[in-house]
């Protein structure tokens, strides 16, 4: 009952088109039925084109055929039976395409909502989450979900059918269909309580698996030098191999438990039939009616076969996918009744230009710590000022820049924008930002993407775009490349240095026209002369914005304004 609440919660509104898909497996078993019907009375008119025997068939008393020819009969018969086949073939192909259609956009849906919470966590949240925990989730968790329920609807739909399949058999031949359903139903009874319940075992064995391998593949990607320099390459191979293996091992499992029915069934259903002619050669002494019987049961096994293989393989699809249909109504559900989100966004006042920012008695204390992060800090900052803020490690200087771009509110004391609480302006607020700290944001994209950011590739303003590169002194590094602005910088910026990587995020300020800019440490990890090109960027623009610069070196903060010092969460001016 739960599983089916989940199922019904990670549809959303897709399940109001449920209703319409069970219609459409109705409507295939119809032509199921209606095929099956036809091919005792074709038989019987190709085998005995007699006019005494084709009246008593019942599927042809709507006309009278007595004055029609056995050739003709047999012509205007298959042209019947073919019209049949070929609408049921249309009809399964339009059902699967439904099918289809109906899994992938849920998929997307899920898909979509997963991105959008994840990007709504606030801050502290975000910064538990793990990003092999998120990527497992949106691409993984998800797919295996979406493989689940589709296997719930064709469960639905193979059970339709041989529902209507049976029915059609009952009145047939009852005798023979209770052998049949007796074989069958036993074996396949048999095969779902030894087999088919561990799947939902290795589908969450499955999932720990891919996760552990996501996560030490990006560990071993982002620490590429590290582990060439310190020799821990082969055990992070080690943990990926074996993650890899352990994924190897449960899909094998899986894969064997869905597709041996098949073969099972198969071995059941010939048994099924020699036993239906053996009795049938003992009962009868008429080779039309174990003719008829064998073309009704022998065609009916052919569409029952590939069902009951269908049945069991999802039965052990939808055990597989129980671990992630319910890790992701869990997750989804969170982001519904918890606080992890944020909630501290709102924008009632707009800040057109930055003029002042107050700061006044805040306080903020870690929630993993008694420490106070910040202690009756108290700050003005006009436009057009560049500040230079300096501490030891540890001392609350990105505490105070997280607090200040409002990603972690405060317990007291406030901050005004030009008068109004940060609360009260953030989105306007933010809109005025620029952050750039060490390791600059980057995608691997051009350097024209890279500075437009989030602009469509075409409508993007040139002019802006051609007096930020002029601004961040990038003009003639851009001019000296063979392709120009649209040299991709590769994957987090390898391709270029890190003097250009920050040039580039300082571009990206000025293009899309940001007041307040704060450089979190973007120097320290550059050489003098990268530094010393940065800085003038920063000189050249005193006045017209206001800086505050974070860093260690005494000489990055040589041209601030004014200089503050950050020890033990207090401000020395």
């Amino acid at each position: 009952m739960q599983y089916q609440k989940n199922i019904n919660f990670l549809l959303g509104q897709n399940r109001k088109k449920i209703p319409y898909m069970v219609l459409l497996f109705f409507l295939s078993s119809s032509f199921d039925i209606i095929g099956l019907g036809l091919i005792a009375p074709y038989i019987t008119i190709v085998l005995s084109p007699d006019n005494t025997l084709i009246d008593s068939l019942y599927i042809l008393t709507f006309y009278d055929f007595s004055n029609i020819s056995s050739e003709d009969l047999i012509i205007l018969s298959s042209i019947i039976l073919l019209a049949v086949f070929l609408l049921k073939t249309v009809i399964a192909v339009f059902i699967n395409w439904r099918i289809f259609k109906f899994i992938l956009d849920t998929r997307a849906s899920l898909q979509i909502k997963l991105a959008r919470m994840y990007s709504d966590l606030n801050y502290s949240e975000y910064l538990k989450k793990s990003s092999a925990d998120a990527i497992d989730n949106i691409q993984m968790l998800v797919e295996r979900s979406c493989n689940a329920i589709q296997s719930v609807f064709r469960t639905i739909s193979e059970i339709v059918t041989i529902l209507f399949i049976s029915f059609f058999l009952i009145y047939t031949n009852i005798l023979a269909f209770s052998s049949m359903l007796l074989l069958i139903g036993t074996v396949s009874f048999i095969y779902y309580l030894l087999f088919t319940s561990k799947s939902k075992k290795y589908g969450e064995l499955s999932s720990v698996a891919n996760r552990n391998l996501l996560k030490h593949f990006q560990e071993s990607s982002l620490g590429y030098k590290h582990l060439h320099i310190f020799g821990g390459k082969d055990f992070f191979l080690d943990r990926i191999g074996s993650a890899a293996k352990k994924l190897s091992s449960y899909a094998l499992k899986v894969s064997v438990i869905s597709s041996s029915p098949r073969y099972v069934i198969e071995f059941v259903l010939i048994l099924f039939i020699v036993i239906l002619i053996l009795v049938s050669l003992i009962n009868t002494n008429s080779n039309l009616d174990l003719i008829t019987n064998l073309s009704i049961f022998g065609l009916a096994a052919v569409r029952i076969l590939p069902s009951a293989n269908n049945i069991l393989n999802n039965l052990s699809q939808i055990k597989f996918g129980n671990f992630a249909i319910n890790e992701l109504s869990s997750e989804l559900k969170n982001s519904i009744h918890t606080n992890k989100f944020v909630s501290y966004v709102s924008n009632h006042h707009t800040i057109n230009d930055f003029n002042e920012l107050l700061i006044s008695d805040l306080f903020f204390t870690h929630s993993d710590t008694k420490q106070a992060g910040l202690n009756n800090i108290n700050l003005k900052i006009k436009k057009g000022e560049s500040i230079g803020l300096y501490g030891p490690s540890g001392s609350g200087k990105t505490t105070f820049v997280d607090i200040l771009m409002g990603f972690i509110k405060p317990q007291s004391g406030s901050i005004k924008i030009n008068g109004y609480l940060i609360e009260e302006c953030l989105l306007s607020w933010r809109s005025k930002i620029a952050y750039l700290p060490q390791e600059t944001f980057i995608i691997d994209a051009s350097i024209k993407e890279n500075i437009t950011l989030g602009e469509d590739k075409e409508n993007y303003n040139e002019l802006k775009l051609k007096q930020s590169l002029e601004m961040s002194m990038l003009s003639d590094y851009i001019d000296s490349l063979p392709q120009g602005i649209n040299t991709n910088v590769g994957e987090r910026g390898t391709r270029i240095s890190g003097g250009q990587k920050q040039r580039i995020a300082i571009a990206r300020a000025f293009y899309f026209d940001r007041d307040f800019l704060i450089l979190d440490e973007s120097t320290s990890a550059l050489d003098k002369e990268s530094e010393e090109v940065i800085l003038k960027v920063i000189n050249k623009m005193k006045k017209l914005k206001t800086f505050i610069l974070i860093s260690h070196r005494s000489s990055t903060l040589g041209s601030c304004d004014r200089l503050i010092k950050i020890k033990s969460g207090q401000l020395i001016h």
